[in-house]
């Protein structure tokens, strides 16, 4: 089945309240389940659906799979007050050769790194040498007994579920998502609160707060503070930011961070256009990503035309670009560079179609999107950061309509004049000599302030 999208799902369920367990609203949980689909897209065996056991089967099976581990805590040092909680997102960097985390490096910075305890939430490579003090399978390895914390978080699931099951809003295959997901929460959530209820962790970092609602469950039974870390694009398209009014009949905790640090004024102000954050919870950190420099020069720019491609969107790209190959034919001395995603797995295929053109070059993540800014003087692109990077660059930005659901994201930059609507039939070259004479730049520090801001603004 097909992922939901957020107006489509709140389509469906125009009364939040239905998420309501206790104390708790689970609306993100159920809202993450159907737009993730886990179910739908694993290929080996499902977990187990344990909540739903009788509760002594819980107890047996989790104390003696208890039982079975080796590993005792504590896991976290003294001294190690912020927790930063990772995903699997590295670059590599271009003169040592070895790969860091660009999200981070900068924060540890401020916190100072004897103060930051990283973890990562899966699995590291022999070959990957990104600096880290714990992973997931450590974490796993932990002994974990059966506890009142695990009562009141299936009690709470339970309940939710048989108040779900019920509802007219869930279509054919809802339920086994649903099952899924609320397991899998469980089971993030015991680990997470065990590992640190008795650590000396006072703030959680996490990027993104989104389809992570389990640890945001077990952070706050432990009284950790929870920060998000802006890490990409927000848009009012965007399926887990801006969220309508409805979202305020919502009486219980809804599993948001307490605060979530953005980038420039710009973002905030895209937030404050939902009803998911309050004014007060949303800090203008700066751009605490560490990005290459995005300074240019006017004579450095070539005829260059960069395609900025977002991940999975090779159904739309590969047709256009080709269509925009014969373009290009009418205008002598330009030529396409593509940039590709460095986390689409399906990248061969813009190869496959693409590698014999001499009038199209094909760029990896070997070299940086600042690199292509630098000579292009064109950028095409749907939903991508990029369009936001090239701001100050001298490159003219266009975006691409031709997906309904990024519709939103798209009628954000235009109205920011971050970039220009492009049409598929539309020739790109033509409507960049038009606009290139009255064309001005935006200011840089409205989407990518200084961090730290500053010593009269004190973050944390």
């Amino acid at each position: 089945m097909e992922q939901i999208s957020k107006s489509a799902f709140f389509e469906r369920f125009k009364d939040p309240e239905i998420f309501q367990s206790g104390s708790w609203n689970l609306l993100r949980v159920i809202q993450s389940a159907l737009y993730a689909r886990l179910s739908d897209r694993n290929k080996k065996k499902n977990a187990k659906i344990l909540f739903l056991a009788p509760i002594w089967v819980q107890q047996l099976y989790l104390n003696l799979k208890a039982f079975r581990k080796y590993k005792e805590f504590p896991v976290i040092s003294s001294q190690q007050k912020y927790l930063l909680i990772c995903p699997i997102r590295f670059i590599k960097d271009p003169e040592s050769g070895k790969e860091k985390n660009i999200y981070i490096e900068k924060l540890l910075s401020y916190l100072g790194r004897q103060n930051c305890h990283i973890h990562y939430r899966s699995s590291l490579t022999a070959a990957t040498s990104i600096e880290h003090d714990s992973i997931l399978p450590d974490w796993l390895s932990l002994r974990i007994r059966f506890s009142e914390f695990d009562y009141e978080c299936v009690k709470m699931l339970r309940e939710l579920y048989h108040q779900l099951i019920h509802a007219a809003a869930l279509h054919p295959g809802d339920h086994v998502e649903i099952q899924l997901a609320l397991e899998n929460f469980w089971r993030e959530a015991r680990l997470y609160y065990s590992v640190i209820k008795n650590s000396p962790v006072k703030t959680a970092f996490i990027y993104p707060a989104y389809q992570n609602e389990a640890l945001v469950y077990a952070f706050r039974k432990a009284g950790i503070r929870i920060i998000e870390l802006q890490h990409g694009v927000i848009s009012k398209g965007a399926n887990f930011y801006v969220y309508p009014t409805i979202v305020n009949k919502v009486k219980g905790d809804k599993l948001l961070p307490d605060e979530i640090w953005v980038w420039g004024n710009y973002w905030k102000n895209v937030l404050l256009n939902g009803d998911e954050f309050k004014k007060e919870q949303i800090k203008v950190a700066g751009d605490f990503i560490s990005r290459p420099s995005f300074q240019q020069k006017a004579d450095q720019k070539e005829k260059i035309l960069l395609i900025a491609l977002s991940s999975n969107t090779q159904a739309v790209f590969i047709p256009y670009i080709k269509q925009l190959e014969k373009q290009l034919r009418l205008h002598p001395g330009w030529r396409i560079q593509i940039k590709l995603h460095p986390g689409d797995p399906n990248n061969q295929v813009y190869y496959d179609a693409f590698g014999s053109l001499e009038t199209i070059e094909l760029v990896g993540k070997q070299i940086n999107i600042a690199e292509c800014l630098r000579k292009a003087s064109i950028q095409i692109s749907i939903y991508s950061n990029t369009l936001f990077e090239a701001i100050g660059t001298g490159t003219l930005n266009f975006c691409l309509d031709v997906d309904e659901k990024f519709k939103g994201f798209i009628e954000d930059v235009v109205a920011a004049g971050v970039a220009y609507l492009l049409q598929p039939a539309d020739d790109p070259i033509e409507k960049f000599e038009a606009l290139r004479p009255t064309h001005k730049e935006l200011n840089r520090d409205d989407f990518f302030a200084k961090f730290p801001p500053g010593t009269d603004k004190k973050l944390i």
